[in-house]
């Protein structure tokens, strides 16, 4: 005790001994005890660092992996579930097979799901907001430079993990503050800065991919055909009309627009982030069943009319339909699930196949 007292760490028997004590003497998780005693934690880092500046909320999905059944079939040699297309019944039919059992696993086996998730929130702590978990510093990540943060665990309905984060940015508070002062040209600074700042880190964004687009040009006399394969950065935009931005946050109205929240630069025909990744798909898919030299892409790039043998309901892959049905919903769900699932093992990290 003396040890304890005078600030050196205990050694040897006591040591074990005085951690075994605190361990039974830890509230137990989930218990009324364990919630007061980190609601004081949270209260203090509030009282010392202000309010939060960022409330943010990660639900890991454990029905679209394979690590969960990695670990359920430990030991076992694993396969990559096979690729097909969205027209193909059996592939589809394989594909719901597939995410039933992915779906046992999760309820059957809920410590494989936690270890996953444990390793998912490890990742978002240290690569996405920058913590370093040793030295308890924090460098620049996605959101700014985090100065403290604060996760908490839940059980959804469902029986899956997510977790709610309270993290503290580096002069977000001075920022925010700013907002209220006296000094107008201070208070429009700070207002831009605020925007700037949002429109950083509150996004969606995708991949780069290169996409497939028929382009339909009129001149007022006649539409013409284009082929335009190029990134989807440089094929579309967001849509200029910000009511169909607000529609898409509503819960009936985003049933209506079917979160076609694109527009070509070109043609503006209206897309959903969901058939840009199909029509990206049709296009790795094309190449790698029917390989192109560069210069025979860019031959075909910009073709018109009859000579133009691309097919435009490949391109859309029946998404852009808007009779949609419950069923043809689960099986685009179950097949863009596999692709997601295979993604990591068939692209680099510079996104190449």
């Amino acid at each position: 005790m003396m040890s304890i007292q005078t600030g050196q760490d205990p050694k040897g028997t006591a040591a074990e001994y005085i951690k075994t004590i605190k361990a039974s003497c830890e509230p137990i998780g989930h218990s009324a005890e364990a919630a007061k005693k980190n609601r004081r934690r949270h209260f203090a880092i509030c009282d010392y660092l202000g309010e939060s500046s960022l409330f943010v909320t990660a639900t890991p999905c454990d029905e679209c992996t394979l690590r969960v059944g990695l670990f359920v079939n430990a030991g076992e040699e694993q396969t990559l579930p096979p690729l097909g297309d969205l027209d193909d019944k059996e592939h589809i039919n394989q594909c719901n097979i597939h995410f039933e059992l992915r779906k046992r696993y999760r309820t059957l086996y809920p410590g494989a799901c936690s270890l996953v998730y444990q390793h998912l929130m490890q990742i978002v702590t240290e690569c996405l907001i920058g913590w370093n978990t040793k030295t308890k510093t924090g460098r620049v990540g996605v959101l700014g430079k985090p100065l403290a943060w604060s996760r908490t665990d839940e059980e959804q309905a469902r029986k899956t993990l997510h977790a709610h984060w309270q993290i503290w940015i580096e002069y977000f508070n001075d920022c925010r503050e700013a907002l209220f002062s006296d000094d107008e040209e201070e208070r429009k600074k700070a207002r831009d800065m605020f925007i700037q700042y949002v429109d950083s880190v509150i996004c969606a964004s995708y991949p780069d991919y290169t996409v497939a687009h028929v382009c339909k040009v009129s001149d007022g006399k006649e539409t013409t055909q284009i082929l335009r394969t190029q990134p989807v950065s440089d094929l579309f935009k967001e849509s200029d009309d910000k009511n169909v931005l607000r529609k898409a946050r509503h819960k009936d109205h985003c049933l209506i627009i079917n979160g076609e929240v694109l527009n070509c630069k070109q043609c503006g025909k209206a897309y959903s982030p969901r058939q840009c990744m199909e029509m990206a798909i049709a296009h790795w898919r094309r190449n790698a069943t029917q390989p192109q030299t560069k210069e025979e892409e860019e031959n075909q790039q910009g073709m018109k009319g009859e000579n133009n043998d691309y097919d435009e309901e490949e391109e859309t892959h029946t998404a852009s339909s808007k009779k949609y049905t419950r069923r043809e919903n689960k099986d685009q769900k179950v097949w863009l699930d596999r692709i997601a699932i295979r993604h990591p093992y068939d692209f680099d990290e510079e996104g190449m196949p």
